[in-house]
């Protein structure tokens, strides 16, 4: 209760052969575990938002900044109507 929620969670999600290719400290069945669980997560969690890293860092980096531009109009655009 003491610790605030945060407005936006972004979860990076990228395919088996491509964490695989970039570390291979989990064997194939516990990486698609963990990407099911993670992306089991991000449908729950109503301020989380699943991004690819299957992609350039570069893209990856404008969906994040994409989806805090979202989440910041959309908390400033609720703080601006008046309440009953």
């Amino acid at each position: 209760p003491f610790v605030p929620k945060p407005d936006l969670i972004l979860i990076l999600d990228a395919s088996e052969e491509t964490v695989l290719s970039r570390k291979q400290e989990l064997g194939r069945e516990e990486l698609r575990r963990q990407r099911n669980g993670y992306r089991q997560l991000a449908t729950t969690l109503t301020r989380a938002e699943l991004l690819s890293a299957d992609q350039e860092l570069a893209d990856v980096v404008g969906d994040a900044y994409r989806a805090v531009t979202r989440a910041v109009t959309q908390r400033s655009s609720m703080s601006r109507k008046p309440s009953l």
